[in-house]
């Protein structure tokens, strides 16, 4: 019953008069939402450089944290550790 139902389904998908139907509604609704959210070339320019900007203070406190991290570290290098192995 399964395995008949899923290509029924599939055919009718495809073959629904209301995909015709529902299709104005769709270019309507993305003529508006595009109407609505439209931006200008100002507004993406400030967008990109305050991400642009952000990521570099981002990657440079992150390179200092590392930094700090790596020589604040007790670095062990004598050799009287017991867990050598031969």
């Amino acid at each position: 019953m399964k395995t008949l139902f899923i290509p029924i389904l599939a055919i009718s998908m495809i073959l629904s008069p209301a995909r015709a139907v529902f299709a104005d509604d769709l270019d309507q609704l993305s003529e508006a939402t595009d109407k609505l959210w439209r931006r200008g070339k100002g507004a993406e320019d400030g967008a990109f450089s305050s991400v642009a900007s952000s990521m570099l203070a981002w990657g440079a406190g992150l390179g200092i944290v590392i930094a700090l991290v790596a020589i604040l570290i007790k670095q062990d290098t004598g050799s009287s550790s017991s867990t050598h192995c031969h």
